[in-house]
């Protein structure tokens, strides 16, 4: 795992990743490149250097739910909104996508949230009906 920045990695969350005996780089990195045979080497200061064969990127793990909650949207303990098949939320009408709602948070996933929620917005439309 490589740390974003500099911050500590909180001691139940740290105590999980060595537990599953995953590799924690606490050092922020300097500078990433895609080497020649299609490696990812990670620079760190001090010229100390990791390389990988693919490295997955985690952002926005913290749901920023609170407006939606306290309009009556539904979530789960860790603050993320419960959805339907169509992306709307518990409140008829408010939909939800992306790192917002229970899924696996990462851009593509977030996309196709994006795409089934319009969808389903233009096809509620008053309009759009016949």
């Amino acid at each position: 795992m490589l740390a974003a920045d500099e911050a500590p990695l909180p001691t139940a969350n740290l105590a999980c990743l060595q537990a599953a005996d995953i590799k924690i780089l606490e050092q922020a990195p300097v500078r990433i490149e895609l080497t020649q045979s299609h490696k990812v080497t990670v620079h760190f200061a001090g010229n100390v250097r990791t390389t990988f064969d693919t490295i997955y990127p985690m952002l926005g793990s913290l749901p920023q739910s609170r407006l939606a909650t306290d309009m009556g949207a539904r979530c789960d303990e860790w603050g993320e909104l419960i959805v339907d098949e169509h992306q709307q939320t518990s409140v008829p009408g408010m939909y939800a996508a992306g790192d917002l709602v229970r899924a696996l948070n990462q851009m593509s996933v977030g996309m196709a949230h994006a795409a089934v929620a319009a969808t389903a917005i233009h096809n509620r439309l008053e309009h759009n009906r016949r």
